[in-house]
Parts: C-alpha cells; sequence; structure tokens
C-alpha cells in the first residue's frame, strides 16, 4: 500500500468501488482507510526520527508538505511533538 494514493486508488488497484472498498476496509480492520494511512504514515515517520533524519525531511518523506501540520498529527497519534520524541529517544 502506498501511503500518497487515494482511497479510489487502493480501490481501484483491486477492482472495486470505491464504496464497497471502504466499507470492507473498515469492517475487516476496524479502523478507515485514511485512519490506517496516517497510522502507518506515523510509524514510517517515527522509524526516520530515530535514523537522524530532519523533521522537515521526515514530514515530505511520508506525504505532509506542511511540517506544522505533520507535527499536529504525530502529537495527536503519539502523544507527543515530533521534536520532542526526538529529544526522548534520539538524545
Amino acid at each position: 500500500m502506498h501511503l500518497n494514493e487515494s482511497v479510489a486508488d487502493y480501490a481501484k488497484q483491486v477492482h472495486l468501488s470505491t464504496s464497497y472498498y471502504s466499507n470492507l476496509f473498515k469492517k475487516v480492520t476496524g479502523q478507515s482507510v485514511l485512519q490506517f494511512v496516517v497510522s502507518e504514515r506515523i510509524e514510517v515517520a517515527k522509524k526516520l526520527i530515530l535514523q537522524g533524519m530532519s523533521l522537515q525531511e521526515v514530514a515530505v518523506t511520508v506525504g505532509y508538505h506542511e511540517r506544522s501540520y505533520f507535527s499536529d498529527v504525530f502529537k495527536k497519534k503519539v502523544g507527543m511533538s515530533p521534536s520532542d520524541f526526538k529529544k526522548k529517544y534520539c538524545g
């Protein structure tokens, strides 16, 4: 699953309508496609931060073009800002 594609793109790859794919995805995983993608982006972001990548590069790499929005999403999911995460786990 590529993290920068739309739900319609995912549905098209498996030859399903967008609505059917969305409903099936939620039924199977318990979360919406968007919730899943955001969670995956944040997991990738955490790994990249731990590898020493700058926070701006991390944000762009995982699909957020505005670092402030990335920071807001990261904090909501992780419970701390990317900067605090970096300080805590990278010293």
